[in-house]
């Protein structure tokens, strides 16, 4: 059995890992086909998949294959490449702007001398840091103005790019390299026009995404492998090796040429290294681009259940299926199973569990071999630090009929999963936190709400229970029986822990240490000085009736005078809860009229901080608020 699960285990998480990884599909692009001096016939080729050769190379001319008469690096030809650069707010986490720019002064070191380079950047809006030169001292310099700011106009940025690509001479080869590390947020334009801009352009864009929680891998590899570029991403300190790997791509063109039969226009299909691009309907005596966009046979595809929401979710359950197998594996590690026959001998073991444990009052969430085996755990590890006790407490005087160790596991379990919920759905290590922040304070808060609820009913029934008790004392009771009376006229809460410490005192308890122990576990003062003078009564004498009476018309005074402050710190409450609710509900009006304007706040940092902020300030407001309407009586 263990065999099995740990191969599950291994199973799952190797499934994990590689739903994790992410690669953009390899490509064959045509670049260029020049029939200007037919019948020879020029093609310019641009495979992405490393280790292409020239011998790989093969050309069919309407369906037949023809003798290519050379392949040779491309090295003449001018490219022009646009670096569009995101220098929104994130980019200036984690040294990501930094190591952006050391592998573009690294990228330009290299470039060819004919090859033309310019650097757009994007951020509130986009913005031209220099434009096409072949020098590359301007171009270095220009990096050091990368400056970040809050926003990503992506989609602006390229186009900007692809404008200037188009006003650059008609023998430049158009390029663009897009880095980022985020998804648009406040473009004019969206991204399906950017696209359709792209295609017109017969522009090849090499994107590079900088991993983090906000990259929105889906449109960056969609428009590379619809422009015959690359899609790479990574962390930022492996930047420079994505750049080198775009840039590896960029000069590894080839120009074929072969001598053309044909009378009209050519149908050319290029093949190499098992990918193939067609190009139709060439014209003869012209120079025609834009096959490298749309090639009709590529290596492999991605399906398209794995794209998008769906392939987000999928990670999502097989990353919680996979954490439940590991954390499974461990169990099965760390606590020994019980043979075949020690299990059949279970029911005969001396140190068997005993039937009374399971009581009609009595609820067990943890049936299953494997939830038993963990909450036992939990509960060593709770009872070692304290926190078992507390949790003890807290259940009983909430009434739950909960056992402790068994809450604490399902509360870790509920914080766990909320919170990997929370990553994959929000994307966002704050989103995470603050589920994570509600999955633990929440059961916290309830139970403390349900022990106070109970603690007051409690101490409102505790005047006319020692009336009560005074006057089944008058009657001839006796103390035991007076509470065994009163136990049944009463309601709950005071008829139940009454009743508990007639079974207590049953068993042979004393009755005055189980009264104590109600006073204490309910958290009362006033039943603890009942209490206290029950015992003062039976070591000096004297009538109990009467003493009874007297505490109870104490209290009577007491819990008058108890509500009447209740009733005159009424506004005060009023005001407080009005405070709290008023900046959550002004936040989802807000959002609700104005989405873009408010999503500032979860989208960057400097918005974390100043929730953050208003977070911590909400609650020293609330402590003030709660000390100045509480009065002690």
């Amino acid at each position: 059995m263990k065999k099995l699960f740990a191969g599950l285990t291994l199973a799952m998480l190797l499934v994990v890992g590689g739903a994790g990884a992410a690669f953009g599909a390899d490509t064959l692009t045509v670049r260029r086909v020049d029939t200007t001096a037919f019948p020879k016939v020029k093609i310019v080729a641009m495979p992405t998949k490393p280790g292409t050769r020239a011998a790989d190379f093969a050309v069919k001319e309407d369906g037949k294959p023809v003798k290519i008469d050379g392949v040779v690096p491309l090295t003449s030809s001018p490219k022009g490449v646009v670096i569009a650069v995101d220098t929104s707010g994130s980019m200036s986490q984690d040294g990501k702007l930094e190591a952006v720019q050391a592998a573009i002064r690294d990228f330009v070191s290299r470039k060819q001398p004919q090859d033309q380079m310019a650097i757009v950047s994007f951020n509130n809006s986009a913005e031209v840091i220099q434009g096409l030169t072949t020098d590359s001292n301007k171009l270095t310099q220009s990096v050091d103005r990368l400056t970040p700011l809050n926003e990503t106009a992506m989609w602006d940025g390229v186009n900007m790019a692809l404008r200037m690509l188009a006003q650059s001479p008609a023998d430049l080869q158009p390029n663009v390299v897009l880095i980022t590390d985020g998804r648009d947020t406040v473009s004019s334009s969206d991204f399906a026009t950017t696209r359709a801009n792209v295609l017109s352009a017969n522009a090849s864009v090499f994107s590079i995404g900088i991993s983090g929680p906000e990259l929105d891998s889906a449109p960056l590899q969609d428009l590379a492998t619809a422009s015959g570029g690359t899609f790479q991403s990574g962390a930022a300190s492996a930047f420079g090796g994505l750049l080198g790997s775009a840039d590896a791509v960029l000069g590894n063109q080839y120009e074929l040429s072969y001598t053309s039969t044909a009378k009209d226009s050519i149908d050319l299909e290029v093949d190499a290294g098992g990918l193939s691009v067609k190009a139709p309907s060439v014209g003869i005596g012209t120079v025609t681009e834009g096959f490298s966009a749309r090639p009709d046979v590529v290596e492999s595809k991605t399906p398209a259940l794995f794209k998008g929401a769906i392939a987000k979710w999928m990670v999502a359950l097989l990353v919680l299926a996979a954490a439940g197998l590991l954390a499974y594996a461990l169990i099965l590690i760390v606590v020994r199973d019980m043979s075949t026959l020690e299990n059949a001998l279970q029911p005969y073991a001396a140190e068997g569990p005993s039937m009374e444990e399971d009581g009609p009052s009595d609820v067990r969430m943890a049936e299953t071999a494997f939830v038993k085996r963990a909450v036992e755990m939990t509960g060593r590890f709770a009872e070692e630090r304290g926190l078992l006790q507390w949790v003890e407490r807290q259940l009983e005087q909430a009434d739950l009929p909960l056992r402790a160790a068994e809450a604490i596991f399902f509360w870790l379990s509920a914080i766990v999963v909320l919170t990997l919920l929370g990553l994959f759905s929000t994307r966002s290590i704050f989103g995470a936190l603050v589920l994570l922040f509600i999955a633990a304070v929440t059961p916290a808060v309830v139970l403390s709400g349900l022990s106070s609820r109970r603690q007051r009913k409690f101490t409102s029934q505790l005047p006319d229970t020692l009336q009560l008790l005074s006057g089944s004392l008058r009657a001839g009771y006796s103390l035991l029986q007076g509470v065994e009376a009163v136990s049944q006229e009463v309601s709950d809460p005071m008829g139940q822990e009454l009743r508990r410490v007639l079974a207590e005192a049953r068993l042979g308890r004393p009755l005055e240490d189980s009264l104590a122990d109600t006073a204490q576990r309910m958290g009362s003062p006033d039943f603890d000085w009942a209490v206290m003078a029950i015992r003062i009564q039976r070591e000096v004498g004297g009538n109990l009736a009467e003493l009874l009476q007297t505490v109870g018309e104490t209290m009577i005074a007491r819990e008058r005078l108890r509500r009447e402050v209740r009733s005159l710190t009424a506004e005060g409450r009023i005001s407080a809860i009005i405070l709290g609710i008023l900046p959550i509900a002004l936040g989802g009006v807000m959002y609700a009229v104005n989405p873009e304007y408010i999503q500032v706040l979860f989208k960057h940092t400097s918005g974390h901080i100043m929730l953050a902020g208003a977070g911590l300030l909400a609650l020293v407001g609330f402590y003030w608020m709660k000390k100045t309407i509480e009065i002690e009586v």
